[in-house]
């Protein structure tokens, strides 16, 4: 599926805006964090 934006529609524009209202004030949080693969339960 590919989502297409026209950047003159005003409905477009406004629910972008709401969508980045809602992050508005958020501090950034920095983590650190390891993703790490799982053996395989079978080994055949």
């Amino acid at each position: 599926m590919k989502l297409h934006f026209e950047p003159d529609l005003d409905f477009q524009r406004e629910a972008i805006e709401a969508v980045c209202h809602l992050f508005r004030g958020q501090e950034v949080c920095r983590t650190e964090f390891t993703i790490a693969t799982h053996a395989s339960a079978s080994s055949t």
